[in-house]
């Protein structure tokens, strides 16, 4: 049974944000996002398919696809880091040279951009395989005329 800390490792993998090698650091390894960060992209990706019709009250535990959450949880923390880096977003001018630090957006929205079709595509057939399992979430019945007669 897969925990909200094995969601945040995988996550980590995904983002390649686990290993000081891979990265361009002078004065050390920083990973971008914490673990805080990304258990809320874990819990922001599942509200968002939960919130998916059909509707459905799926747990971290409860979760039949891994990977699909882990996808919509990768989405969720290039979002954030989106919205850090324009919140964050430094720009100067000094004699018409223009210098920007933080700005990395553009990047992020593009690779969101990019993993969007299949990860919706993923969840609606996820969604095709469940039936709700709350009041309320659609199932009624249709009377008829011809019923019992």
């Amino acid at each position: 049974m897969a925990t909200l800390d094995w969601y945040v490792g995988r996550v980590r993998r995904q983002l390649d944000d686990h290993d000081p090698e891979k990265l361009n650091f002078v004065d050390g390894f920083q990973e971008k996002w914490t673990d805080d960060d990304l258990r809320a992209a874990v819990e922001d990706a599942l509200l968002e398919i939960d919130d998916t019709p059909p509707e459905t009250c799926y747990t971290v535990e409860t979760f039949p696809w891994t990977s699909v959450l882990v996808k919509g949880a990768v989405i969720a923390a290039l979002r954030q880091a989106a919205i850090r880096d324009t919140k964050n977003r430094l720009q100067t001018n000094d004699a018409g040279l223009t210098a920007a630090s933080g700005d990395n957006t553009s990047l992020y929205l593009t690779i969101v951009q990019h993993l969007m079709p299949e990860y919706q595509r993923l969840v609606l057939k996820v969604k095709g395989t469940t039936i709700p399992r709350h009041p309320g979430s659609g199932f009624f019945v249709i009377s008829s005329p011809y019923a019992d007669s």
